[in-house]
């Protein structure tokens, strides 16, 4: 039987293709299942159409997804993290905190979304990126600060921080 596969399926072929299958196949799990009609001149017609609302979908959430992006891309969010010596912070900053972050904001934002190549464990700039649709990925600017000022060594062993009532 003829099909055309209305899903990129890997073992048989892309959206859009016609191919023939063992008729077994088709009807008890292609069609059922909806990863496939039948090749007639009909369904091709329909099928077409549906490809064209879909690609203008698509490029509707691109075009929305590019202008968020534009957004997103000029936010500078800045965390307030305890840390130790050398700016090195106890715990990290999560994709949880940033998309919680951005939520406060006013920005829709999903922690899966949010690509961090390396673990935020220090004070300072850092770059994360988020993909806000299949084809669109925006840099998200972090600044992580200090909650209170670091206390170095010598202040530690300083007589009058120790002996203070």
């Amino acid at each position: 039987m003829l099909v055309i596969l209305k899903e990129t399926m890997g073992h048989l072929g892309g959206m859009g293709e016609e191919v023939q299958v063992d008729d077994g196949y088709a009807r008890n799990f292609l069609i059922p299942k909806k990863f496939a009609v039948e090749a007639t001149s009909g369904n091709r017609i329909s099928f077409q159409n549906e490809v064209k609302q879909k690609r203008k979908k698509l490029e509707k959430l691109k075009l929305e997804a590019q202008g968020l992006a534009g957004k997103i891309g000029a936010l500078k969010m800045v965390f307030i993290k305890k840390s130790g010596e050398e700016g090195k912070l106890f715990g990290s900053v999560t994709s949880q905190e940033i998309a919680d972050k951005m939520n406060e904001m006013g920005i829709e934002f999903d922690k899966k979304k949010i690509e961090i190549e390396k673990p935020i464990k220090t004070l300072g700039m850092h770059m994360v990126k988020g993909r806000l649709h299949p084809e669109v990925l925006v840099d998200i600017n972090i600044e992580v600060v200090a909650d209170e000022p670091v206390e170095t060594k010598e202040e530690a062993e300083s007589p009058e921080v120790n002996n203070a009532p």
